[in-house]
């Protein structure tokens, strides 16, 4: 049986990329937006949103890293299971090989409320060696693409791509009180941030997608 979501749902969205035998899991929470009157399918919904990431996520991935795709669940009002989508899926546009194991690139997101409950990050892993300069720098061409995917964990409409109008409103893991927390700007770190990531020794990682 289809599951459908409506106006102002909450959904959690796990984005996967996958290097060799490492995994690279993003989580992020949006609320949608859309006419009281409209509904979408969980099913449609992942689809749209694996898409539509395809298109910036690959941006920021090394040529031999890949953009698996993203899973979409419902966290409010009513949870449900995880709908995997691999649309969208694809090698890195990076010109070379992965950086060091542990680089990352670093998206800061801010909201309106003060305080750490106010701010989130999120870690881009898998970066492309020819965006590390000799100094150990970032490469302009990636602070841009990092730039338009931090934007879409912001807001992202998707209208484009499903028959009926919705926009994911990013928003904070937690709620301050009561109140819903959505993000309103981003920023990319212009430094390289350290994930920390499996060895090479542990057991193989098996994307889900």
């Amino acid at each position: 049986m289809a599951i459908f979501l409506g106006n102002n749902d909450r959904v959690e969205v796990s984005f996967i990329c996958r290097w060799n035998d490492q995994i690279g899991v993003n989580v992020r929470r949006f609320r949608l937006e859309m006419a009281p009157s409209v509904q979408v399918s969980l099913s449609d919904l992942a689809s749209a949103v694996s898409t539509a990431y395809g298109v910036v996520y690959v941006d920021v991935l090394a040529g031999d890293a890949q953009y698996r795709g993203a899973g979409v669940r419902r966290i409010l009002t009513l949870p449900t299971p995880t709908e995997w989508s691999a649309s969208g899926s694809g090698n890195g546009t990076g010109p070379s090989t992965v950086a060091p194991p542990q680089t990352a690139g670093l998206i800061s997101l801010r909201s309106d409320f003060p305080g750490r409950q106010g701010r989130g990050r999120a870690y881009l892993p898998f970066p492309d060696k020819a965006h590390v300069s000799a100094t150990a720098g970032i490469s302009a061409a990636y602070l841009a693409a990092a730039g338009d995917l931090g934007t879409t964990f912001v807001r992202l409409p998707l209208g484009d791509i499903l028959p009926v109008s919705v926009t994911l409103i990013g928003i904070a893991r937690f709620d301050v009180g009561a109140i819903l927390v959505p993000w309103t700007s981003r920023i990319v770190r212009s430094g390289w941030a350290t994930q920390r990531r499996r060895s090479y020794f542990g057991a193989r990682n098996i994307p889900p997608i």
